[in-house]
This record gives C-alpha cells, sequence and structure tokens, in this order.
C-alpha cells in the first residue's frame, strides 16, 4: 500500500511503498527485496536519507511449510489488535488457495520478536548461516563507517579490518554505487563521489583490493582494443588471454564476456598456432585450448539449461489466470535470458506472420515492461512519465498527480538529471526542462 511519510533528516514529505506480506512462491520479487534488505525502507528523494518503516510483516515459503510474523515493538499494539492484523494477513495469504495445497502450518502463524531472528528464519531457507549473517553485517557496519570517516579514520579502520575486507565487500560497495548512480537526488551524487573515493582508497590499501584493480584494469584493456579494432577477432581473443595467462580470474572474465567467440575457427586457429609454437609456447595455447574447451561446454550446458527454463517460464506465464498474474508469480524467473527468448519469439512470429503467437506474446512483454516499472521509486515513475508524454496536455496531467509540497523535491531531481543527460540524451534533457518549466 501507499503511505505518506517525513522525512527524518531534511523534513520532505514524500510518497512510499509499504509491503505487509511476502509469499516466496507468489511474490519472488518481494522475496528478492526483503533478503537484500531493500522492503520497506524508504528512501527520502531530496535527501537520499534511507528509513525502515516500521510495519507488520508476514513470509510464507510453501516449499519450507513456513509462515511466520513479526509486529515491531515500536507499534505499540495491544494484543488484541496483533492477533486481528495476524489473522487478516494470514488468510489474504490462504484465501484463494486450492484445498490440496491447504496444510496445518497455515493455521497457526509463529509470532517472531525480534526482525533479526525473523531474518535468521528466512536466510535459513537459502542456506545461509547465522555466522554468514554475522559477517554480512560487520561488513556493512563498516561501509557505513567509512563513508562518514574522515580520511585518516578511513585509512585506520581499513588496516584495522582487512580481514572482513573481501570481494563480497566489494560488490556490496559496487551495488551502493549502482544504486547512487540510478538516483537523480543531488545528495545522491555527493553519496556517490564518496563512495567512488572511498573505493579507490581501498583498491590501493587491500590485497583484495589490489587484485580486483588489476583484473579491472586488465579487462579495460581487454575492452579498449576491441573497441579500437573494431570488434572481437580471434586473433585478439587469443592475444589477450595469453597475455594474462598467470591471471586465472582475469581469463575467466575475458572468456565470459567473449564468449561468443568460442567457436570451431576458434579452435582451429589456437590448433594452428601450437604447431608452429616453441615448446613453451605451444604448452600454455594447449592448455588455453583445453580450458576454452571446458568453458565451451560449460556455457553450452548453461544456454540449453537457460533456454529449457525461459520456455518453463513463459509456459508457466502464459498458463495463469492472468497475464499480469502469471508475471508477478514468475517475476523471479524473468532474466535477460528470458528477455532475449521471447524476443526472439516474438521476431519470429513477426517475421513467420503467426499473429496468434503475437497476440499470446506481446501482452506478455508488456505485462513486464509494466511490472519493471511498478518496481521503480514513485519518484522516478513520475520522471520517466514526464519524460515518455507526447504533449504539453499529457505532462500537465502526470504534474497534477503530484502534491504540491512534493513538487519542489520532484523539480530538484529533474534538473539533476538534466544535468547528467544534456550531453549524451539532449531530447531527453529538452523535455525534462519543458517539465521543470511547468512545475
Amino acid at each position: 500500500m501507499q503511505t505518506q511519510i517525513q522525512c527524518p533528516s531534511c523534513g520532505s514529505p514524500f510518497t512510499t511503498e509499504v509491503h505487509q506480506i511476502v509469499d516466496a512462491q507468489r511474490t519472488p520479487q518481494l522475496k528478492e527485496r526483503l533478503l537484500t534488505g531493500a522492503l520497506n525502507v524508504a528512501q527520502c528523494p531530496n535527501c537520499s536519507y534511507a528509513t525502515r518503516l516500521a510495519s507488520p510483516l508476514m513470509y510464507h515459503d510453501s516449499e519450507h511449510e513456513m509462515l511466520i510474523v513479526h509486529v515491531p515493538m515500536e507499534l505499540n499494539w495491544p494484543m488484541a489488535e496483533q492477533e486481528r492484523q495476524i489473522g487478516r494477513m494470514a488468510k489474504a495469504i490462504t484465501e484463494g488457495l486450492p484445498p490440496e495445497q491447504f496444510k496445518a502450518y497455515l493455521l497457526q502463524p509463529k509470532t517472531i520478536m525480534t526482525m533479526e531472528t525473523f531474518m535468521e528464519q528466512v536466510y535459513a531457507t537459502e542456506g545461509i548461516t547465522p555466522e554468514m549473517l554475522d559477517r554480512q553485517r560487520k561488513q556493512a557496519q563498516l561501509l557505513q563507517e567509512l563513508v562518514t570517516a574522515d580520511k585518516l579514520t578511513q585509512i585506520t579502520k581499513i588496516q584495522d579490518n582487512e580481514e572482513i575486507i573481501d570481494e563480497t565487500f566489494f560488490a556490496m560497495l559496487q551495488q551502493n554505487l549502482q544504486m547512487l548512480e540510478q538516483n537523480p537526488a543531488p545528495e545522491a551524487n555527493n553519496q556517490f563521489i564518496k563512495l567512488t573515493n572511498l573505493q579507490a582508497r581501498l583498491f590501493t590499501m587491500t590485497n583484495v583490493g589490489k587484485e580486483l584493480e588489476q583484473q579491472q584494469l586488465a579487462l579495460n584493456k581487454f575492452q579498449q582494443v576491441v573497441q579500437k579494432q573494431g570488434g572481437l577477432t580471434y586473433d585478439i581473443f587469443i592475444e589477450q588471454l595469453m597475455a594474462n595467462s598467470d591471471n586465472e580470474k582475469v581469463q575467466d572474465a575475458m572468456i565470459q564476456m567473449g564468449y561468443q567467440a568460442i567457436r570451431y575457427e576458434l579452435f582451429a586457429e589456437i590448433t594452428s598456432r601450437i604447431e608452429k609454437a616453441p615448446a613453451d609456447e605451444a604448452e600454455k595455447l594447449t592448455a588455453l585450448r583445453e580450458k576454452l574447451l571446458v568453458s565451451y561446454e560449460a556455457i553450452q550446458a548453461e544456454t540449453e539449461n537457460a533456454l529449457a527454463s525461459a520456455t518453463e517460464t513463459l509456459n508457466a506465464i502464459l498458463a495463469a489466470p492472468t497475464i499480469q498474474q502469471g508475471v508477478q508469480q514468475n517475476l523471479a524467473q524473468v532474466d535477460e535470458m528470458f528477455m532475449q527468448f521471447l524476443a526472439s519469439q516474438l521476431q519470429a512470429a513477426e517475421q513467420s506472420g503467426d499473429s496468434a503467437a503475437m497476440e499470446k506474446l506481446e501482452p506478455v512483454y508488456q505485462a513486464i515492461m509494466q511490472e519493471a516499472q511498478n518496481q521503480l521509486p514513485p519518484e522516478v515513475r513520475l520522471i520517466n512519465a514526464l519524460a515518455a508524454a507526447e504533449t504539453q496536455e499529457q505532462m500537465q496531467a502526470v504534474i497534477g498527480q503530484i502534491p504540491p509540497e512534493g513538487r519542489p523535491a520532484i523539480k530538484q531531481m529533474i534538473e539533476s538529471v538534466i544535468e547528467r543527460a544534456a550531453a549524451e540524451n539532449p531530447e531527453l534533457a529538452g523535455k525534462l526542462n519543458q517539465a521543470a518549466a511547468l512545475l
């Protein structure tokens, strides 16, 4: 449901979503947000301050026969109100459930006193242990401390905590950078700069950072060579892989990046080089050929499995009572491979003139696009709607949905987007300039 809150940091009012029920099988997208800590977290569009919303939360996982609920203490609900709310949520989960799927555990939701214990039980279904969670919590806390610390404090904390600064820590940092990069709020840009500077310091001060930076530099060089030559050739691929024969992780990353070049012709070229090369080089080329063969077979198997999974997901969506319901139930399986598969099916149907297939597949694509749009924060959806407006009347209609007290924050966000888009997308910048003037 939508709720209006006031930012605890800057006082700006804004609208955000609150979810009280997460069903692992019916709403996998909400489960993913719960696991990543993004569920019921509202980010202020003006200052980017993140607020965790106090709300009852029920989690259902039919595969593990789990039905648990947490009611935050700060809600200060009397016992009767708690029981009423828990009953309401349990009814929402069991409503419409086929008789054969109704089991005894659904009759009595297990109440969990703390959110920490609640999340431990959810994570346990994913094979994540309390020890692993504790390490992640320490990493998240360290990252937050490093972001707000001055230079000297940063250096001391990095030196004192290097044992938990691993690839997972860098992945956590990168995830934050990506979120900030997509956030048009001006304060997000300041945070992005702080995190970028922190990342650079970690690259130079930690062993894992130095290794990751070395890998990144090698991959950047690979991309630059490919771009300079106008595309990836077999010669470039072989030479770059051989140049990094002493770094298995870089080689693996390059193979992933250039997997489309792993064909019979590539193996033939390597074999030809082996026959002409000195003994030591021939040995390295032979090892590379074996590695590529293993990777090729793994990629082929992975592709076949992904296509089979995409076919199964599409069939499940089409078999649902409605396309929208099918998409929502299978959203966790809608990945890049699925979208490529769906696009290829649409293209094949269009080329063959199969109007019946087009009528089935087009609504699936549209429903996925709509669901993806719904996952965006309300402020970003508004900006997208303004950018998509074709007339001033349509733009005015979108602006009419924005409460007057929220318009200054939206305008500030639009101006930030305009600044970023001015060079790369002048058409978008022009459209948003028009929207800013109307605001």
